[in-house]
């Protein structure tokens, strides 16, 4: 990304050797620091970060996995040095993806945050965040657990992925980041613990949204509505800003 001055710089992100959370930069990609963050902050990982601009301004937005308590929080950098707490009140759960992307205009910017049961936000500016509508799910074992946005052809859309311990994996998919309505996929398996989303350009430049999951199951779609298996040697470039 760049940060505020229009330096380009790349940022890490995981845990640390101290069971800690951390984030670091370089602005060469050979040199790096620890970048900083809030004096409270207290989680065990960084799950997600993704980077927007929210008028004019380039901002970097990180999710923490709290899994050593029961709050996490949301944080932003202008410059990717130094972090701070977002508008967020400490939410309940786990955060597990943030997505940058537009909103329904087309031309604003827009971050979606998810996470365990049922945590999903979004903000405009990264630092006020408001609850999503229309996913739905039952008890702590329901997580969001990947975010996407992508533009293929007429559609614009959010996509989502989502696991339930109990019953198996679901896509959910959005026109604005703000309210979500569940596509035509879903799998039924208990086995499934994690799946991701990505949206990407294939090698024939056809862009589309891929869905997948720890049990090596593979979806495609054109519209992040319509899903159909892929068995196919999936070769794309992920894309992590609208194209």
């Amino acid at each position: 990304g760049t940060s505020s001055d229009g330096t380009s710089i790349w940022l890490a992100y995981g845990q640390s050797q101290g069971n800690k959370g951390a984030i670091y930069y370089s602005s060469t990609g050979d040199n790096w620091q620890g970048a900083s963050l809030p004096s409270d902050y207290s989680g065990d990982v960084i799950k997600s970060i993704s980077y927007g601009t929210s008028d004019g301004t380039c901002t970097f937005v990180a999710v923490n996995g709290a899994t050593n308590s029961t709050t996490s929080n949301i944080y932003y950098s202008t410059n990717g040095t130094s972090f701070q707490n977002s508008n967020l009140a400490s939410a309940a759960g786990v955060w597990n993806s943030v997505a940058y992307g537009l909103s329904d205009n087309g031309t604003s910017g827009l971050w979606v945050a998810g996470g365990a049961s049922v945590l999903m936000y979004y903000s405009e500016n990264a630092i006020d965040w408001q609850p999503t509508t229309g996913i739905s799910g039952s008890g702590a074992n329901f997580y969001i657990n990947s975010i996407a946005f992508g533009s293929s052809g007429t559609s614009t859309r959010w996509v989502a992925s989502t696991v339930n311990n109990n019953s198996g994996s679901s896509v959910w998919y959005s026109e604005d980041g703000m309210s979500w309505q569940n596509s035509n996929f879903e799998i039924t398996d208990t086995n499934i613990t994690s799946s991701n989303v990505k949206f990407g350009r294939f090698i024939n430049d056809e862009k589309r949204w891929y869905y997948y999951n720890n049990n090596g199951n593979i979806q495609r779609s054109s519209n992040g509505i319509d899903w159909e298996n892929d068995t196919s040697d999936v070769l794309f470039d992920t894309l992590d800003v609208p194209v």
